[in-house]
């Protein structure tokens, strides 16, 4: 696309930590950011992963097409550097044999270089993290490991195992399935010394290593540490995924409602895995992520107009609004529409009212026979 504003970089990352012993990626710079001047400001940092079998070539092509020019200039996002790494098939994780430390290579390498090199992130509200498939086990994974470090996490149709126990995985995973072709399977070696030792066979993955990683029981078993860190968190799929993966995030969207921890979670009809629907699911993350970055950013009058208490006036008004005052009080009544009347539905109910509720986040244990948000109450 010619015209493009933003910039893009390209280059190598030596590391001991994987095989191949440099790392490629491709980072995006907006207009006028320019790192290597002091008086730059700072911007948001996003840590997009690809899909199995891709490469950081994927935001090379993005760059090229102008899709990141058209969110900036748009207001989807705010501007932003985004980096992507060429991650091979590693899951993004560190391997149970220590082979591959794709997990530690993003924390204690790649993220720090971005954000020291190209003047970015530096603090939880300005780190983002998004990701497809792989790279959606390789985002949730990463912020899951150590919530109070990422601001938000978008993960799409990610490639996450819809079980506890790597036992209790049936042939519907994607994982196991691979297992009974009646050819070669090369996909199955993607997993050797990954969860366990062996020859990469479900059946031979470490029980505890698996739960350790695999960001549902990681949800589960983290629950308190993670809603805690105030981590922003958002899973999406599509109910076609031929890979099964709506199983999954299923899986863990009801373990988060569990754990009340608040998320956005969106089951897209008819949507398959990747495919045409990607254009718009993306926009729609991309959205997420802006609105996100906003919530985490929000000036003090707009909070104030969602959080204060109502005014002695605005009370009056909220009377004649209730039936307790039959004539209205004087002057011209409040402005209730958008956020402020959040305020007044927050606070401007019936104390005995409210008490009713509880928090947002509360809930019975046990809904229509459905077990609900029974678990994280502590």
């Amino acid at each position: 696309m010619d015209g493009l504003s933003s910039n893009l970089i390209t280059g190598a990352l030596p590391t001991s930590l994987v095989p191949s012993n440099t790392v490629e990626f491709a980072v995006v710079l907006p207009a006028d950011h320019n790192p290597d001047q002091s008086t730059t400001a700072t911007l948001p940092f996003l840590l997009h992963l690809h899909g199995g079998g891709g490469s950081c070539q994927q935001l090379i092509e993005e760059h090229r097409t102008g899709v990141w020019d058209q969110r900036f200039e748009a207001g989807v996002l705010p501007p932003m550097v985004i980096a992507m790494i060429s991650g091979a098939d590693g899951t993004y994780m560190d391997y149970f044999d220590g082979s591959q430390r794709w997990t530690s290579f993003l924390r204690d390498e790649f993220v720090p270089y971005c954000e020291t090199t190209f003047r970015c992130g530096g603090s939880q509200d300005q780190r983002l993290a998004t990701g497809v498939s792989m790279g959606g086990f390789g985002v949730l994974h990463l912020c899951f490991s150590d919530p109070h470090t990422w601001g938000a996490v978008a993960a799409c149709e990610p490639a996450i195992d819809a079980a506890f126990d790597a036992r209790d995985l049936t042939m519907r995973s994607f994982r196991r399935a691979n297992e009974s072709a009646t050819y070669q399977n090369t996909l199955i070696d993607r997993h050797v010394g990954k969860f366990g030792p062996g020859t990469g066979l479900v059946v031979e993955w470490d029980a505890d290593f698996f739960r350790a990683n695999n960001p549902v029981a990681m949800a589960a078993d983290n629950g308190q540490t993670i809603r805690a860190s105030g981590l922003k968190i958002c899973v999406e799929c599509g109910d076609q995924d031929n890979l099964m993966l709506h199983d999954a995030s299923e899986l863990l969207h009801r373990v988060l409602w569990d754990q009340r921890i608040e998320h956005s979670y969106f089951l897209h009809h008819g949507a398959d895995h990747v495919g045409s629907s990607m254009e718009w699911r993306m926009d729609a993350i991309c959205s997420w992520l802006g609105r996100t970055y906003h919530e985490l950013h929000l000036q003090e009058d707009e909070r104030a107009a969602r959080y204060d208490p109502p005014s002695d006036n605005e009370r009056e008004w909220i009377k004649l609004m209730t039936g307790q005052r039959k004539e209205p009080p004087p002057g011209s009544p409040p402005d209730f529409s958008g956020d402020r009347m959040i305020a007044v539905m927050r606070h401007g109910q019936n104390d005995a009212v409210l008490a009713n509720y509880g928090e947002q986040t509360d809930g019975p244990d046990e809904l229509e026979g459905f077990k609900w948000r029974s678990g994280g109450k502590s």
